[in-house]
């Protein structure tokens, strides 16, 4: 069961974070998976370099196993930050409408004198 708490700014939340507060997590994911991939590209070049200046043999190829071993663990990394990039910045659209659209509902009772009409209704005896 997911915990929805209402600030009173009128902010929704999602465990006590604001929409504002999951946007920069997001913010946050994007930038590190863009770091991890800058190092992994220059993770690359390095073992480019060192296969193309005529490095061979055993040592050689088990570097170069062991490089691709970790770029796919590191491509999946950046997938996973990727996704929860996604996950994040949707979840803040999705609870910023919710408070927007509550927002829209107190505000057309307000204006519409549906209050007064209730209280008086309930009030009527």
């Amino acid at each position: 069961m997911r915990q929805v708490h209402v600030h009173m700014e009128g902010q929704m939340s999602l465990y006590g974070a604001s929409p504002t507060q999951l946007t920069n997590a997001a913010g946050y994911c994007q930038d590190t998976a863009q770091y991890i991939e800058g190092m992994r590209q220059r993770v690359q070049a390095i073992k480019a370099d060192l296969t193309t200046q005529g490095w061979r043999g055993g040592a050689a190829q088990k570097f170069s196993g062991a490089l691709d071993q970790w770029d796919v663990e590191f491509r999946a990394v950046i997938k996973i930050l990727e996704d929860i990039h996604d996950r994040l910045n949707i979840g803040a659209g999705v609870y910023r409408n919710a408070a927007d659209q509550n927002m829209d509902l107190s505000g057309s009772l307000v204006r519409d004198g549906a209050a007064g009409r209730i209280d008086s209704v309930i009030n009527s005896n």
